[in-house]
């Protein structure tokens, strides 16, 4: 093709404005803490979740060895829960909060399922602000159930930590 291209006057390869860089490719895992307020009981209330998730690793998937900046997001959502009910789900927010001092906002829907006896829960959405503006993101968290001793106290259950991922890409 290329002794094609050129005896036709066309270069090669194509401009330098053609070229367009590739979006990030990033995957961060780490953990999540959810806080209810008031705890959680068998009887459905409403409640004010504060989630809280560390991103300590961080990697280029295009480039494994190239570790990135950790991370970690704070945020606080109302629900009308039990120990008995599934999280729902909707739209939301996280501001991510790099250890190189930079942002980002991920805009999401979410979703939760129980499977298998686990509250799986996946958001789906784009970075919105900040460092990957532009790429689209997913994330999901994974729960163990929320049940046992504490549903059945009056305090309920008051947190509960599972496993998190982030990707963007």
């Amino acid at each position: 093709f290329t002794l094609t291209a050129l005896a036709w006057g066309m270069s090669p390869l194509p401009s330098q404005a053609q070229l367009l860089p590739l979006p990030p490719l990033v995957q961060c895992t780490g953990t999540t803490s959810l806080t209810f307020t008031p705890g959680l009981t068998n009887a459905t209330q409403n409640v004010v979740v504060t989630i809280k998730e560390s991103l300590p690793l961080c990697v280029n998937l295009l480039n494994p060895l190239d570790l990135l900046s950790a991370g970690t997001s704070q945020s606080q959502v109302p629900r009308t829960l039990s120990c008995n009910s599934q999280f729902g789900g909707g739209p939301g927010q996280r501001v991510i909060s790099w250890t190189d001092n930079t942002q980002s906002t991920f805009n999401y829907v979410s979703q939760s399922n129980i499977i298998i006896g686990q509250i799986f829960a996946v958001f789906t959405g784009s970075i919105v602000a900040g460092k990957y503006a532009g790429s689209s993101a997913t994330a999901q968290y994974v729960l163990p159930t929320l049940s046992g001793t504490s549903c059945n106290t009056p305090e309920g259950l008051t947190s509960t930590t599972g496993l998190f991922t982030l990707n963007i890409l």
